[in-house]
């Protein structure tokens, strides 16, 4: 670190958490939106194998997928609101609590 860093006012800190904040909380939807892609995409699999394939095993490995495809769905959307509360709830700071009326960064 440079001695810059570590004069750095109170205001420039609380920029930088709430910056910080926000690259979480953007990377948290990101993170959401993968679960629900592969989801997406195992279930088209497993729709394919259905209609495509008439044979009893094939029909059971698609039905299974499909079945994958809501538990990746689930685990994401658990994974979203888990991390969502403990970023608003255990010391982190939320946007919220850092802008003042008119929308700007309190110092």
């Amino acid at each position: 670190m440079t001695a810059e860093c570590d004069k750095a006012t109170p205001a420039a800190e609380l920029r930088l958490n709430y910056l910080a904040y926000e690259r979480t909380a953007l990377a948290n939807e990101r993170t959401l939106l993968a679960y629900a892609r592969t989801a997406l995409a195992v279930a088209v699999v497993g729709g394919t194998l259905i209609k495509l394939f008439t044979s009893t095993p094939t029909t059971v490995g698609g039905w299974v997928l499909i079945g994958s495809a809501a538990a990746i769905l689930l685990l994401g959307v658990g994974r979203f609101v888990r991390l969502g509360r403990r970023l608003r709830t255990r010391g982190h700071l939320s946007p919220a609590s850092q802008t003042n009326r008119k929308g700007a960064l309190s110092p």
